[in-house]
């Protein structure tokens, strides 16, 4: 019977850049198997003797079966988004502003007068203790 050897080194050379390194690991006397890095040295098997792509193949069939053929229509986008409970819904909880008097959400700040505080303090008017007092 014909002893089982492993590939050529020509032949990985072809598709890989490390099949000029051993195949199999070298038997080594005690005294020079000290580093880590030699006493953990495996075999490398190339990519090309390991049965990858046929166990990929359904995977592969699967991913492609699921990407979107065709874009989606805005109609339909637009029926998605806004189907029953998704919707925006209306603001109901509206309050009057007790220092200008505008509408305003309940239980959140004024934006004009949030807006005409920091106009007034990018002019000079600071505030101190809740009043408000003019820099010179």
């Amino acid at each position: 019977m014909a002893a089982i050897r492993g590939p050529s080194a020509h032949f990985l050379a072809a598709f890989l850049p490390v099949a000029r390194a051993s195949l199999f690991p070298q038997s080594q006397p005690i005294t020079k198997r000290i580093p880590l890095r030699q006493r953990l040295r495996t075999s490398l098997l190339p990519a090309v003797l390991l049965p990858i792509p046929s166990l990929l193949g359904d995977i592969w069939n699967g991913i492609l079966n699921a990407v979107p053929k065709k874009k989606t229509s805005h109609m339909k986008k637009r029926h998605r988004q806004l189907a029953s409970g998704k919707h925006l819904k209306d603001v109901t909880a509206l309050n009057k502003c007790s220092s200008c008097g505008r509408t305003k959400r309940a239980h959140v700040l004024c934006p004009y007068c949030v807006a005409s505080m920091y106009h007034d303090n990018a002019s000079g008017v600071t505030i101190c203790n809740g009043g408000l007092t003019r820099s010179s």
